[in-house]
């Protein structure tokens, strides 16, 4: 049962885990153990792309709103992220991982915001990001000083290369003890124990990731394990009951627009309190949510909903948009969901598709030049238009008649 006032707040930011994670986990897994003990949401990313994605995550609102549009782009500063709101309520605030509100390619360190409300600031991009601050690579030189010199010592600094094969077969042997994601539970339990205010409650961004140099299930196995450790630490300091756990992703980045790539895990647990009526949601409902949770007034900015004891009826569509990655090879494409349909349009040609997911997940059969698919074409393109206008920011009051 709780003990305090205003829960405790841990959002726990897996890089790279589709929707099929949790079933790919299995009974018995912490992804599981988690999803029983709350409820697992339907959920689609507003951008496969990790940093307009986690700009989604921490302002609740749409890329489109928010303006960090695509990656190597900075979150302006106008936004205000849900780390600031948070802090300015009272609560003691860390990042532990991943950010990625501003560039960071070739190696840079990300540009920290003045105003981010962190108290606990150990930032690491990922465990190939060879910044001179990323966090995990200055722990494993503290903790292993041999295997640091073996991993990175041949590279200098700073070093703009991209990892190598030698460097990710290596980071794939890495002792699991020694690994990233184990290095964010190690710290996260040890900011459980940072002293706090009397009743002062707080709130944790943990990034764990997929590592991409192993193979799927191995990833996943480390990114569950990881995980596990993190609530057997809340478990262990008798904070479970005081503590709302939030789980998702910004998708599976670099892969084409599909249903595995943009579905992502939306777990919630809040002990003591009944679970959302929804079974859908977006990750704009996510910032909302948790500051309700918190006790804050609604934010006129916010343009998802908070979950929790609402009576609205469930959403029955999605919408992702990807702008930005065409030196990548993959088009300004947007995605609209509806039941079992999904209709994408490819802004650089104007071509659009429509397949039945139920019934085609690989999105082999393109349905939308069939005839009798006409009129579904136009209403989906009509109700895409709908959500993308939806998606505009309006949040400035308008203060007399045109």
């Amino acid at each position: 049962m709780p003990t305090i006032d205003r829960p405790n707040i841990l959002l726990i930011d897996c890089a790279d885990l589709g929707a099929d994670g949790l079933v790919a986990a299995g009974a018995g897994s912490a992804l599981q153990r988690l999803a029983d003990a709350g409820k697992a949401l339907t959920c689609q990313t507003a951008n496969p792309m990790s940093g307009p994605a986690r700009a989604t995550l921490m302002t609740g609102r749409w890329p489109q709103a928010h303006g960090l549009w695509t990656n190597e782009t900075f979150l302006p500063l106008r936004e205000r992220l849900l780390s600031e709101r948070l802090a300015a309520a009272g609560y003691f605030c860390g990042l532990i991982g991943r950010n990625h509100l501003a560039p960071v390619n070739g190696w840079r360190t990300e540009a920290r915001r003045d105003d981010d409300g962190y108290r606990l600031w150990e930032w690491a991009h990922s465990p190939t990001h060879r910044a001179r601050q990323n966090a995990w690579m200055a722990w494993l030189k503290k903790t292993a000083p041999d295997v640091h010199q073996d991993l990175f010592g041949r590279y200098g600094d700073p070093d703009a290369t991209a990892p190598d094969h030698e460097l990710l077969d290596k980071l794939a042997r890495l002792s699991p003890g020694l690994s990233f994601n184990a290095w964010v539970a190690d710290r996260a339990a040890a900011f459980l124990d940072m002293p706090r205010g009397r009743g002062q409650p707080w709130f944790l961004v943990a990034g764990l990731q997929m590592e991409r140099f192993l193979d799927p299930q191995s990833a996943l196995r480390r990114l569950d394990d990881s995980l596990g450790r993190i609530l057997n630490a809340l478990d262990e300091r008798g904070m479970t009951g005081d503590t709302l756990v939030v789980l998702t992703s910004n998708g599976v980045e670099g892969q084409h627009l599909t249903p595995s790539g943009t579905g992502v895990p939306l777990i919630l647990r809040w002990p003591g309190h009944p679970v959302p009526a929804a079974d859908r949601a977006m990750p704009v409902d996510i910032a909302p949510t948790l500051c309700a949770a918190a006790g804050l007034p609604p934010c006129r900015r916010h343009q998802g909903r908070a979950l929790f004891g609402t009576t609205d009826q469930p959403r029955d569509f999605a919408i992702t948009i990807r702008r930005g990655a065409a030196d990548a090879g993959m088009p300004d494409v947007s995605v609209y969901r509806e039941g079992p349909w999904w209709l994408a349009l490819d802004h650089s040609t104007g071509a659009t598709a429509l397949y039945d997911v139920a019934n085609d997940p690989e999105l082999l059969a393109d349905l939308a030049s069939m005839p009798e698919q006409a009129g579904r074409v136009e209403r989906m393109m009509d109700r895409m238009m709908d959500c993308l206008i939806a998606c505009e920011d309006r949040s400035q009051p308008r203060l007399g008649g045109f």
